[in-house]
């Protein structure tokens, strides 16, 4: 994590309802979404629950005595027959052990947040071994009145508060209420605490500085610098390092292949290879702009490099997927007849209504066609420009790829140019290079994540295109900067959480690399820009 995240918790223990409702109404006009943890029943707790103005949990009591039951088992059975709908737990005064965490993961529970850590900066989401995601507390009410009794000094502890990481804050409902200052004030109340009423909070209220005027300072300042307060469940979904769903919107392109489908690929001839990698565009949300690739800031910057090589006339799209490429090209390079080519009925149809939908400036012909046979069908130099974006890097093995490079030159008019956005070693081994260097695991060279990376040994291909192919290299180009910050500073900014894709480090990255010059040697995406002899 490599900004604070914070969470407002409550755990009520025996707090009347009408300090759970202070709490809660009180929050709310500061946009804050609380988690409570209840104790008893609660017939306001059960409504903010039912509105879905609050994330419910509980809080079982195990400590001897307990109203709750005699037997673990018997508390936890209690607090469920109350709220059967709770979704994470903190226990009284944080009692646990193994017998307590392995029923309460039985009971359906996935996370919860019951240790406390106080003030301790860059705390993580903790993998507890029972599988339990762990979401510590940063700042408790009464844990802060130990430590700085009568004082409220919140400039103080702002740097601890603005450090990057966790931020639960734990609450206690009728210190919240009354503005607790201190331990005292809590003892001389305590015995009042569950039958509270509206008009007794309003004459109870401390009026020096205390507890509510802390949170309530802390979650003014938050929204004024437009930080948001977050639920559990929100970061156990979208920030827990080992469940974190795909990003919203990502369609066909957040799926990741099985490893067992990556195991059947590498077995399979020439022939299965392609039709498996078909079955998995047939899959894809076509209409998605960046259904064949996750990357999206990446995507845009390959269209960049091609669109610095695009010549005039007719251009071919070889495995042009959901034809986002062309659509974006037919408005930065108008004027030019444009076909894509691709196997994928699926991703074809798509193409046609991205078109639609993207507002293409001008007539494109897609084409649902094995790429292969099509350009090989091909009469010789009848076209003025080859696109191919992370088609032959897709190909079964390096003598297709040649086969095809070979075809696109005879199809190619005098001078026309192939536009070549492919993989390169030497980009790729670069990029892992400064990973290592800077303690990070290399990346895979093939995964079940991308099973058919075949990429081009820079020289080799080099020599080969312009000594046998009959290409003359006009340039290369790559994206070294962006590579840098996406793959390198940000995984290491939101260790031991995996990187997004669409983090916003990576959106600015993309944008500062757009702006600078296309450079090769970190990262294996390249386009080089060919012309025919």
């Amino acid at each position: 994590m490599n900004a604070p995240f914070f969470v407002l918790t409550s755990d009520i223990d025996w707090a009347s309802d009408a300090c759970i409702a202070d709490m809660a109404e009180t929050v709310a006009g500061y946009d804050v979404r609380p988690v409570f943890m209840a104790t008893g029943e609660s017939a306001v707790l059960r409504r903010l629950h039912k509105e879905g103005r609050i994330e419910l949990g509980i809080h079982p009591n195990f400590l001897a005595g307990s109203s709750h039951g005699a037997t673990e088992k018997a508390v936890i059975e209690h607090m469920m027959s109350l709220y059967p709908d709770a979704t994470t737990y903190r226990t009284h005064s944080f009692v646990e052990n193994s017998h307590i965490t392995l029923a309460l993961r039985a009971r359906g529970f996935t996370y919860d947040s019951n240790l406390g850590l106080h003030l301790q900066r860059n705390l993580q989401p903790l993998r507890h071994w029972s599988g339990l995601t762990r979401f510590p507390v940063f700042w408790e009410d009464d844990v802060y009145w130990r430590h700085n009794k009568g004082v409220y000094d919140l400039d103080a502890i702002w740097d601890d508060f603005m450090s990057p990481g966790l931020k639960v804050l734990s609450v206690h409902p009728v210190n919240f209420a009354l503005n607790i200052p201190d331990a005292e004030g809590y003892a001389a109340i305590r015995s009042r605490i569950p039958s509270l009423t509206a008009e007794d909070i309003a004459k109870l209220r401390f009026k020096g500085p205390g507890t509510r005027d802390f949170v309530l300072k802390l979650v003014e300042r938050l929204r004024e610098q437009k930080i948001r307060v977050h639920t559990l469940a929100e970061l156990y979904r979208d920030w827990n390092p080992w469940t974190a769903s795909k990003p919203a919107g990502s369609g066909g392109r957040g799926e990741k292949i099985s490893e067992a489908d990556y195991q059947s690929y590498r077995g399979a001839d020439a022939t299965q290879r392609q039709q498996q990698l078909k079955a998995i565009f047939e899959r894809r949300d076509a209409t998605d702009r960046y259904a064949t690739s996750r990357d999206y800031n990446m995507r845009e910057l390959e269209i960049q490099g091609i669109g610095q090589g695009l010549p005039q006339g007719d251009i071919l799209d070889l495995g042009c997927g959901n034809g986002y490429t062309l659509i974006a090209l037919s408005k930065t390079h108008p004027g030019r007849r444009m076909v894509g080519v691709d196997y994928s009925e699926n991703l074809i149809k798509g193409a046609k209504l991205l078109a639609e939908k993207e507002g293409a400036t001008q007539p494109i012909e897609w084409v649902c066609a094995d790429a292969i046979t099509y350009v090989k069908n091909l009469p010789d130099k009848s076209v003025d420009g080859v696109i191919t974006e992370r088609f032959l890097i897709n190909m079964p093995d390096d003598g297709v790829q040649r086969a095809i490079i070979r075809d696109i030159h005879r199809v190619l008019r005098p001078g026309g140019r192939l536009m070549m956005c492919e993989g390169s070693m030497e980009g790729f081994r670069g990029l892992n290079d400064l990973r290592v260097a800077v303690g990070l695991d290399p990346i895979l060279e093939r995964s079940a994540d991308n099973p058919a990376a075949i990429r081009f040994e820079d020289k080799e291909i080099e020599r080969f295109v312009t000594e046998e192919a009959g290409f003359r290299l006009l340039g290369k180009f790559g994206m070294s900067l962006y590579f840098t910050i996406s793959r390198v500073l940000n995984p290491l900014l939101v260790a031991p959480q995996q990187p997004k894709f669409d983090a916003p480090i990576n959106d600015l990255a993309g944008f500062v690399q757009s702006k600078q010059a296309l450079d090769p040697g970190i990262g294996s995406s390249v386009v080089w820009l060919l012309e025919r002899v």
